[in-house]
C-alpha cells in the first residue's frame, strides 16, 4: 500500500511534534520549583499572547503553491492556544480569524500595515505580565538560511 503526503503536511506535522516535544521539556525538565517558567509576579498571573501574524489584506509569504502564510500562522495560532488551555496557561489571542488589526482610518496597505502593528504593539502592552509568542513564516530566496528562527529579550 502506497500513501501519498503532501510535503507541507509532513514539514507542519514535524514541527508540530518537535513544537509540543520542547514545550514539554519545558514544562517538565525546564525549570526548577523556585522559578516556574509561567510564574505570576506579584500575584499577578502569567498571560501568554499568542499573537498570529499577518491577516487581513496582509498574507505575508506565500508557499511555493500558493498557500498564505497568515492562514497557516492563524492555524498554528488556534491549536497553541488549545494546548496552553489544556495545560490551564491563561493565553490571549491577537486574532483569532483572517482579519487585519487596523484602523478604520487606514486607507493604503502600508497605511494598514503600520496600523495593525502599533494596534498589536498596543493589545500586547495592555495585559499586564505578559509572554509574547508571535508566529511568522519567514520565506528566503537565498537557501543558505534556513530553519527555525527565535528571538527573546532579556
Amino acid at each position: 500500500m502506497i500513501i501519498l503526503i503532501r510535503k507541507r503536511v509532513i514539514l507542519f506535522s514535524a514541527l508540530f511534534c518537535c513544537f509540543v516535544a520542547g514545550l514539554a521539556a519545558v514544562f517538565w525538565f525546564g525549570h526548577t520549583p523556585a522559578a516556574p517558567v509561567f510564574a505570576a509576579r506579584d500575584g499577578v498571573p502569567v498571560t501568554v499572547v499568542v499573537d498570529a501574524g499577518h491577516g487581513g489584506e496582509d498574507g505575508g509569504a506565500l508557499s511555493a503553491s500558493g498557500y498564505a502564510e497568515s492562514a497557516v500562522n492563524l492555524d498554528i495560532a488556534l491549536r497553541l492556544d488549545q494546548i496552553m488551555g489544556f495545560y490551564g496557561v491563561p493565553t490571549m489571542l491577537t486574532r483569532d480569524s483572517d482579519i487585519s488589526i487596523h484602523d478604520e482610518k487606514a486607507r493604503t496597505l502600508r497605511e494598514k500595515k503600520v496600523s495593525d502593528l502599533h494596534n498589536r504593539v498596543a493589545q500586547i502592552n495592555s495585559i499586564e505580565n505578559a509572554t509574547l509568542i508571535s508566529i511568522h513564516q519567514n520565506s528566503f530566496p537565498n537557501y543558505r538560511y534556513h530553519g527555525a528562527q527565535v528571538f527573546y529579550g532579556g
